[in-house]
């Protein structure tokens, strides 16, 4: 869930906004996508389940988009009921080869793990930097 607050203090922020416009995405289809994700965004929490390596860009979003915690949340616990049992399995069945388990793991999700903060870093850097030549001009 801590995403998913992230992302709703993102969209609280008014960030949001200036992404739309950045993107060149106008206020009328901004709303109209976000009226989208919200009257099928409420699954977006049992889907986050099934999502690899995306947990956490998925929960994010779905707060930015203004999902609601609850519904967010059940969805995350109805997609746990079926992914904890498949996991278990895996593990289960991977417990006498554990290096094979974690090169497959790694292989999996570890580029969706690091790629996403990796950008955030690189932006913020970014973002300082031009501030820091901006002011002094």
């Amino acid at each position: 869930m801590i995403p998913f607050y992230l992302g709703k203090l993102f969209r609280q922020s008014g960030a949001s906004d200036d992404v739309c416009s950045k993107l060149g995405i106008g206020k009328e289809k901004a709303l109209s996508i976000t009226q989208a994700v919200q009257k099928y965004g409420n699954l977006s929490g049992f889907v986050e389940r099934f999502s690899l390596g995306m947990r956490n860009p998925t929960a994010f979003f779905a707060g930015a988009l203004g999902i609601s915690p609850e519904c967010f949340f059940a969805g995350v616990c109805c997609g746990g009921l079926i992914t904890l049992p498949l996991q278990l399995v895996i593990g289960f069945l991977l417990r006498e080869r554990p290096m094979f388990a974690l090169a497959a793991v790694a292989t999996a999700v570890g580029i969706w793990t690091i790629f996403p903060y990796a950008v955030a870093a690189s932006t913020a850097l970014f973002i300082y930097i031009r501030s820091c030549y901006s002011t002094k001009d």
